[in-house]
């Protein structure tokens, strides 16, 4: 499982979790995240590839079974999307959408004619720039959450996975 963000300094980088049965059990593990020069299908395959040899080895791709993605073209395209570079010659590799991207789609598709949705969807945007976009906001609504007593909770974003 792998999908990439932008940290705060900008920086793209790629985090890879790898899903396995050992002993009848399956079981999900951190591998790694890396920063990614810049997001295609050839920097994050490598980025992956990096990771994935580091842990598990060079024959990692012989053992490689499935990879699930965001469903984005750079991920899945068919000639240079991360998946068929993973695939290399294996292709029976499956590629799976992940679900949370799926239904977030799906949920944005459904909402696309309702206005209310666009306002909340504004005012969100907003108080996020508002917030995020400015030190002292930001110190200050950290302050507001010390005198509750309780901890901020500030989004990285408005929409989306």
């Amino acid at each position: 499982m792998s999908d990439g963000s932008t940290d705060t300094a900008v920086m793209e980088q790629e985090m890879l979790y790898t899903r396995l049965c050992n002993r009848g059990k399956v079981e999900v593990h951190f591998v790694g995240i890396q920063d990614v020069e810049k997001a295609d299908g050839e920097n994050i395959a490598q980025a992956i590839d990096n990771m994935m040899r580091e842990v598990c080895g060079e024959e990692w791709q012989a053992k490689l079974v499935a990879c699930a993605t965001d469903g984005a073209s750079m991920m899945t395209g068919t000639r240079t999307g991360v998946l068929s570079r993973l695939r290399g010659s294996n292709m029976h590799v499956l590629g799976i959408h992940c679900m949370a991207h799926r239904l977030e789609l799906a949920f944005k598709d459904a909402i696309k004619s309702c206005s209310m949705a666009k306002q909340i969807e504004d005012v969100l945007s907003g108080l996020h720039t508002f917030y995020c976009k400015s030190a002292l906001n930001r110190a200050n609504l950290k302050h507001s959450f010390k005198i509750l007593g309780q901890n901020p909770l500030v989004p990285t974003s408005v929409g989306g996975t």
